[in-house]
């Protein structure tokens, strides 16, 4: 199971990113094995889809 910091974490970083993050990066810097990173990166950009409103509602509540 990943904390929910890793997630909120991992959130900002697919949403900000210049460019995509890659799976190694994301899991470098959140401290995950390359399997998590890729499920969180693809729950992420799912979310991004479909709850898109929601997702940015959530980033913006953790960081303030």
């Amino acid at each position: 199971m990943v904390d929910l910091s890793k997630w909120f974490t991992a959130i900002n970083l697919v949403l900000k990113s210049q460019k995509n993050i890659t799976v190694l990066e994301l899991a470098a810097k959140i401290k995950v094995n390359k399997n998590t990173a890729s499920y969180m990166i693809n729950r992420i950009c799912k979310a991004m889809s479909e709850e898109a409103e929601l997702l940015q509602k959530l980033l913006d509540c953790n960081i303030s």
